[in-house]
């Protein structure tokens, strides 16, 4: 039998919210703490909307994408250059496409499939 496919951004999503904790769990040592942000930030993003009648939105997402670029320099100072993919880099410009668009679940936001 052979199995044939790829990982799409809905694996990891699904691999992040449901068992990332648990399959991640101590699992880098010293290196642990920046994983957890990573992850958090993660699902921060994935959270996040810009309703039209949310008058703070311009302002929620500016904190998020200061968040997000935070967690990314902790991700680069934190892990070997060779683990630096564009993956990694596409996740700064969802912010301004949460507000450009809002939730990533009422569109296509899915970056990192392209």
């Amino acid at each position: 039998m052979q199995h044939s496919g790829s990982v799409k951004a809905v694996d990891c999503r699904r691999l992040l919210w449901h068992a990332g904790d648990y399959v991640f769990y101590d699992l880098f040592g010293a290196k642990q703490k920046a994983v957890e942000s990573w992850m958090d930030i993660l699902r921060k993003v994935e959270l996040a909307t810009a309703d039209f009648d949310n008058a703070d939105s311009y302002n929620e997402i500016a904190m998020l994408k200061m968040e997000v670029a935070t967690e990314l320099t902790n991700f680069e100072n934190n892990w070997p250059p060779q683990s630096h993919c564009i993956v990694a880099h596409e996740v700064m410009h969802l912010p301004d496409t949460i507000y450009r668009w809002n939730s990533v679940r009422i569109y296509w936001a899915f970056h990192l499939e392209r």
